[in-house]
C-alpha cells in the first residue's frame, strides 16, 4: 500500500511501495524515486523540479563528470570525497534533487522556508544524525530574504549559492553512496515531516519481544510443518566419483537423521519423529503433520 506522509502516524514504520514506476531506471534509483514522489504528497502545493541532468555535479552520473581521482581539485566536486566514490550508483546514477515550491515563485517563501529549516535545523543539531551520512549539503530559502540559505555537512557549516532560483526550490545533494538506500531515504522524508530524531528511531527499531498470543495455532502450526519440512529433506550423498554411493543426509545430518536424538528414557527418537510430533502438539486439533 502507498504511503502517506501527510497522515502516516508519526513514529511508525515506513511503507517503500513505489507510487508508480521509476520514470528513468537507468539514471534515478527507485530509492530517489520514491523519495521525489513522498515529498509531492507531503505538500501538495509543490513539484518535482528535476534529479537527473547532464551536467556538472550531483544531479550528474559520476561517470559523466571530470575525475582526477578522489581529492583532486580537478575532478568534480560531487565525486571528490570517499562516500562519493562508493556503492553501486555513484557512476550512473543522479543523487540530486530539486523541490520546487509554487507560492515561494510568486514570491511568498513561507512554505519553503518550512521545509528548508527544518533539514538544516537538523543538519545543525549535534544529536540528530539522520541527515550525517544522508546528505552533502543542501541549498534554499529560510528567512524570507534574497541570500540563499543552506548547510554543507561534509563541512559542517553553513552554505550559501549566487543561483537565485534557489528562493524558489529546494536543492538536496545527497551522498552517492547511499542514494539507492530506501532507509537512508526514509532518513531525509522524516526530516520534512518534521518529526523527531526519537520518532524516527521508534519507526525503525524492531520489537523483539514476542508475546505468546500474537501467535495464533495456525501460525504455529505453520512455522513447526516447515521446520519439519526443511530440516528432514533428504539429499542423496555423491562419492569421490561423483556418482551416488547410497549415503543419504539432510540439514540435520547424517549422523542425527540415522540415529536420532537421545529421548529422557535413554532411547534414541528419530528426529524427523521428534520435529513431527512438536508440529503436532502445536495444533489444536492434535491432528497428524502431513
Amino acid at each position: 500500500m502507498v504511503m502517506n506522509p501527510r497522515t502516516h502516524p508519526r513514529g511508525a514504520a515506513p511503507d517503500f511501495a513505489l507510487p508508480e514506476p521509476n520514470p528513468n531506471p537507468a539514471r534515478m534509483t527507485d530509492a530517489l524515486w520514491w523519495l521525489v514522489c513522498m515529498r509531492e504528497r507531503l505538500e501538495p502545493a509543490s513539484e518535482n523540479g528535476g534529479t537527473y541532468a547532464n551536467k556538472p555535479g550531483y544531479h550528474n552520473a559520476g561517470n559523466n563528470l571530470p575525475d582526477h581521482g578522489p581529492g583532486n581539485i580537478k575532478t568534480d566536486h560531487s565525486i571528490r570525497k570517499a562516500p562519493d566514490r562508493l556503492g553501486p550508483w555513484w557512476k550512473t546514477k543522479s543523487s540530486a534533487h530539486d523541490w520546487t515550491f509554487f507560492d515561494a515563485q510568486r514570491g511568498d517563501y513561507k512554505t519553503i522556508q518550512k521545509y528548508t529549516k527544518r533539514l538544516v535545523n537538523s543538519m545543525r543539531d549535534p544529536k540528530d544524525l539522520r541527515p550525517d551520512d544522508v546528505y552533502a549539503y543542501t541549498l534554499g530559502q529560510t528567512d524570507g530574504d534574497p541570500v540563499i540559505e543552506g548547510y554543507n555537512e561534509y563541512k559542517d557549516d553553513n552554505e550559501t549559492s549566487a543561483d537565485k532560483t534557489h528562493l524558489w526550490h529546494r536543492h538536496d545533494s545527497f551522498r552517492r553512496n547511499i542514494i539507492g538506500s530506501f532507509p537512508h531515504m526514509w532518513k531525509a522524508l522524516t526530516i520534512d515531516m518534521g518529526w523527531t530524531y526519537a520518532e524516527w528511531q521508534k519507526s525503525v527499531s524492531k520489537d523483539l519481544t514476542l508475546e505468546e498470543e500474537e501467535v495464533d495455532d495456525a501460525t504455529i502450526e505453520k512455522i513447526a510443518n516447515r521446520v519439519v519440512e526443511k530440516l528432514t529433506q533428504v539429499t542423496p550423498l555423491k562419492g569421490d566419483n561423483g556418482q551416488p554411493d547410497g549415503t543419504q543426509t539432510t540439514p540435520l545430518g547424517h549422523h542425527v537423521l540415522s540415529q536420532g536424538i537421545p529421548g529422557a528414557d535413554g532411547k534414541r527418537v528419530p528426529a524427523y519423529q521428534l520435529l513431527q510430533t512438536i508440529a503436532r502438539e502445536a495444533q489444536p486439533d492434535g491432528s497428524e503433520t502431513p
